[in-house]
């Protein structure tokens, strides 16, 4: 039988909003979207930023470091990384050498390989959003 532990009160998070909660000391991110909520791990499948920090649009969260895009519903990876999105004004004030540093190591990040992040289940009992891992 899952153990499903209680993350937040049903009415913290408005539908389009998400936040971050623990369930037995894994980082979670826990969304709205439109009245249902979902869980997933809070850490991208390319490299482990907290998608929590990311922006929602509908059932869709962005990584807020390399634009890797993830269904909410399925963790399923809709976009890799978008480093054409990179914007690093004022690397050209470093001159040359770093310039050509960024982009090797951006050529570098690109190549890692990006995974579907595992989901959880969620289910609502009163006024409780509870996550089971």
């Amino acid at each position: 039988m899952a153990k499903f532990v209680p993350v937040a009160k049903s009415t913290e998070l408005k539908p389009g909003e998400m936040k971050r909660v623990l369930v037995d000391g894994e980082r979670v991110c826990l969304v709205n979207v439109d009245g249902t909520y979902y869980a997933l791990r809070d850490q991208c499948g390319h490299q482990k930023a907290a998608l929590s920090k990311g922006k929602l649009e509908g059932s869709v969260i962005e990584c807020p470091l390399h634009f890797a895009r993830f269904d909410v519903r399925t963790g399923k990876v809709l976009r890799g990384p978008d480093f054409g999105r990179l914007q690093l004004a004022g690397l050209e004030k470093l001159g040359p050498e770093a310039v050509a540093m960024f982009q090797r190591i951006g050529e570098i990040i690109a190549d890692v390989q990006c995974e579907d992040v595992p989901t959880y289940q969620v289910r609502v009992q009163g006024d409780w959003v509870q996550v089971s891992l």
